[in-house]
């Protein structure tokens, strides 16, 4: 996760091969940190369909 106000630094976007970006209306500049990261939780345990075995 990011800066609210910036977003992940160009040396984290350098170094990974995939990102994961969330969709906002334009003219919003950006989401609470902790709302990002339980969005993009929520959705990875949806695709995966819930928390994986131990």
């Amino acid at each position: 996760m990011g800066r609210e106000s910036s977003g992940v630094p160009p040396q984290v976007h350098e170094e990974v091969e995939a990102r994961i970006t969330i969709a906002m209306r334009p003219g919003f500049r950006s989401l609470n940190v902790a709302l990002a990261c339980a969005m993009v939780t929520g959705e990875a345990l949806r695709q995966l369909q819930g928390t994986p075995e131990a």
